[in-house]
């Protein structure tokens, strides 16, 4: 609550970030993404939190517009982990900070788990698993700053696992040489 309190008191919608208006939706949201959470893969306090900082970054961090803005709530959370937390802050506030439900992605015969996804060298493996999964399609090279766009984007998003084979996989049959935008809520590549 007190992040919230910070984000309505610091950051009122303006004519230039018209879009900052939070809400208990976006705590709803927050909520809903600590709902995910299993026992197995959370067991210790430190792994909820982070989780917990992991919502918070996904639903408000995401929404700002400013690097000032994006310090103000950077504080806040490390404050608030500082002063609640103090014992874990370190693996907390450890960048990256990647969570999914698509580890098992092509086995359909595991559960989905939302976990923490690790690094980028672990996810990247997962997701040209993923490409090689394609008869089709030929698994393509992508360079680690342009496999690193593409899986904050797909963790920010959060698709299903069947979403990001799909759009990955489509995506790829259009064009296989690198990562350039999003549109329309598909992965383009140039």
């Amino acid at each position: 609550m007190q992040l919230y309190q910070l984000l309505i008191q610091k950051l009122p919608p303006t004519p230039t970030k018209f879009h900052y208006i939070f809400n208990l939706r976006d705590l709803s949201r927050i909520y809903s993404g600590l709902c995910l959470t299993t026992p197995a893969h959370f067991h210790e306090p430190r792994h909820f939190v982070r989780v917990w900082r992991n919502e918070c970054l996904r639903v408000f961090y995401d929404r700002l517009v400013s690097d000032e803005d994006r310090t103000i709530v950077n504080g806040k959370l490390e404050s608030l982990v500082e002063d609640n937390y103090r014992e874990h802050k370190e693996d907390v506030l450890r960048d990256p900070i990647l969570y999914g439900d698509y580890r098992n992605a092509l086995d359909t015969e595991e559960p989905r788990l939302y976990e923490d996804l690790g690094d980028y060298a672990t996810i990247k493996s997962l997701f040209e698993e993923v490409l090689k999964d394609d008869k089709k399609q030929e698994s393509s090279k992508m360079e680690t700053n342009e496999i690193r766009a593409v899986i904050k984007y797909i963790c920010k998003k959060g698709m299903s696992p069947k979403e990001i084979y799909e759009d990955m996989v489509d995506t790829l049959r259009e064009d296989t040489s690198s990562y350039s935008t999003v549109k329309n809520g598909k992965l383009r590549f140039n």
